[in-house]
């Protein structure tokens, strides 16, 4: 179907008359009869963009007006997904967004905007509707697919870096963060990051695949998790497949150009971190074992904290906070070096004499997910809101003396 001097590609999978998916560029949405049963149409030209099912009874529309707009019911009426291919369509999760019912029709709405150049597929199931066609006979499930015109931007986005930067990790490693140097395009990250062994394998299954990527506001930082269940021992997945990584066997974190931004411009350039499992770590950070480097009074000279092993890299930079000898928090700047197993603070006015704490949240982490209460392979205690109140209520504090 086009319009004006755009053009989009429609293929239609299953062609029973009463449903049709319309890709519409210009003002509003195409009108017709809504009595000749369930149609979709997706309009790309609002904000938000929509996904539209219309020609509803006016009894299903009521039901359906009922429904929370996260509830999950409705990912089994009407479900949109990046289109990777048949051979990945059964673990790609759908595009989240909320659901509604407004004028007898169903409403998708996407968090993000659609991006150009990405295929989509819209799959609708008429039975569960419980709408039926004339005649009493129950409606198919329906897949159709649509693409937006690709845009050409300029490749300028890149990978900043990866964490943990450092060349050995544990065999238990928990997760990867990944940062870029502009707004990434979120929903299809692991179409484009590998990992691979020391014969340029792709280990399989290697990542946890979540409804909705862990991003940062921005949009700058991936947190890419391990699946818990092949790290955590004793796990019948863990049993099963084995953890993804293996101690003494070398590997690489791939992150191919082809992944886009939030222009809709892949990246500038493949990047590659290579790296070697070592044995697995299963004991906790031990705050009183760090060692410190005390600042003189009168200066703003950095305290530094050396923790003898490398850090979760986003934890670390908000998990230890000073406080002055009054209990006042100290302002100032933080700073990770040497693969995030050193950390300084850098105070915004000269220290005073006198004992400052430096007081560590119980939810810092290391590489491998043990955090300062208890190691990850403990299980854990959580309340109904599935917060662990033991970790999340301690502290642990260190003296640091200003002379």
């Amino acid at each position: 179907m086009s319009k004006g001097s755009e053009s989009f590609d429609l293929v239609q999978m299953t062609p029973p008359p009463l449903i049709w998916v319309a890709l519409l560029v210009g003002c509003g949405v195409a009108s017709g009869d809504d009595r000749a049963g369930p149609r979709v149409a997706v309009d790309l030209t609002r904000t938000p963009q929509v996904v539209e099912v219309r020609g509803l009874s006016r009894a299903t529309a009521n039901r359906l007006q009922r429904l929370a707009p996260n509830d999950s019911t409705w990912l089994r009426l009407v479900a949109v997904y990046v289109d990777r291919g048949a051979e990945d369509s059964a673990s790609t999760p759908a595009v989240i967004g909320r659901y509604g019912v407004s004028e007898g029709r169903i409403r998708f709405e996407p968090r993000f905007r659609f991006a150009a150049g990405v295929a989509y597929r819209v799959e609708v199931d008429t039975s569960a509707l419980g709408d039926r066609e004339p005649g009493g006979a129950q409606s198919a499930s329906l897949t159709y697919r649509f693409a937006l015109p690709a845009e050409n931007h300029e490749r300028t986005t890149r990978v900043t870096g990866v964490y943990p930067s450092v060349a050995r990790v544990p065999s238990n490693l928990l997760r990867w963060y990944i940062e870029t140097s502009a707004p990434m395009e979120p929903g299809n990250a692991l179409q484009h990051v590998r990992l691979m062994d020391e014969a340029g394998r792709d280990v399989p299954g290697a990542f946890l695949a979540l409804d909705e990527e862990l991003w940062d506001p921005e949009r700058r930082r991936l947190t890419l998790l391990f699946d818990p269940g092949r790290v955590k021992r004793g796990v019948r997945t863990n049993v099963e497949s084995g953890a993804p990584l293996i101690a003494g066997r070398r590997y690489h974190l791939i992150i191919d150009d082809g992944w886009t931004d939030g222009t809709g411009a892949q990246l500038a350039s493949r990047f590659d971190h290579a790296f070697e499992a070592v044995e697995a770590d299963r004991r906790s950070p031990e705050p009183d074992r760090w060692r410190l480097s005390l600042p003189r009074a009168s200066t703003r000279a950095a305290l530094q904290v050396s923790f003898g092993e490398p850090l979760d890299h986003a934890l670390t930079t908000r998990m230890l906070l000073v406080f002055d000898p009054d209990g006042e928090r100290v302002p100032g700047a933080v700073t990770l070096a040497e693969g995030d197993s050193t950390w300084s603070f850098t105070p915004s006015l000269p220290w005073l004499a006198g004992d400052y704490s430096l007081r560590v949240g119980g939810a810092l982490e290391d590489l491998a997910g043990n955090n300062v209460v208890r190691v990850f392979d403990v299980d854990r205690r959580v309340d109904s809101s599935g917060v662990d109140r033991d970790v999340a209520g301690a502290t642990r504090a260190v003296r640091v003396r200003v002379r």
